[in-house]
C-alpha cells in the first residue's frame, strides 16, 4: 500500500510544484493591486538597484541582486535580505580586488592555468615506436 502511495505522490511532484509557483504568482499580483509598491520587491535589472550599488562593478552587483531575491522569497523579510545582499556584494568587491591584485581575471581559474603551463613545459606526451 505505501509503495502505491509513493508511486502516486511521484506522479503528482511536478503537478504541486506548478501548483506551488502558481499559488506564489497569485500572492503577488494580489498584492500588486492592493499595494503598487510591492511590484517593485524583487529587482529584475541592474538599472533597479539602489545607487549606492550602482558603484560597485557589474559582477558585484549581479551578486547583490541574487542574493537580495533569494532572501527576499525565502525569508520574506526585506530588511534581512538588504543585510544579507549587502554582505554578498562586499565579499565580491574584496574577491575582485584580490583577483585585480594577483594579476588574474574573474572567471579565470588558477589551477587550470597551472596545470596547462605544466603541460606546456613537460612538452608533448608522445611515444614514438620504431619497428625493426
Amino acid at each position: 500500500m505505501s509503495d502505491l502511495l509513493e508511486r502516486v505522490a511521484r506522479m503528482h511532484a511536478p503537478t504541486m510544484q506548478r501548483d506551488q509557483s502558481a499559488r506564489e504568482a497569485l500572492k503577488l499580483s494580489e498584492a500588486e493591486r492592493c499595494n503598487p509598491r510591492l511590484a517593485r520587491i524583487y529587482f529584475t535589472e541592474l538599472s533597479e538597484l539602489p545607487d549606492a550599488v550602482k558603484m560597485h562593478p557589474p559582477a558585484a552587483q549581479r551578486a547583490f541582486m541574487v542574493t537580495f531575491n533569494n532572501w527576499l522569497r525565502r525569508y520574506g523579510d526585506q530588511a534581512k535580505a538588504f543585510r544579507a545582499a549587502q554582505k554578498a556584494l562586499r565579499t565580491k568587491v574584496s574577491q575582485l580586488k584580490a583577483m585585480k591584485k594577483r594579476g588574474t581575471r574573474p572567471g579565470i581559474d588558477e589551477a587550470l592555468i597551472r596545470w596547462n603551463v605544466k603541460r606546456a613545459l613537460q612538452g608533448p606526451q608522445t611515444q614514438i615506436v620504431v619497428n625493426r
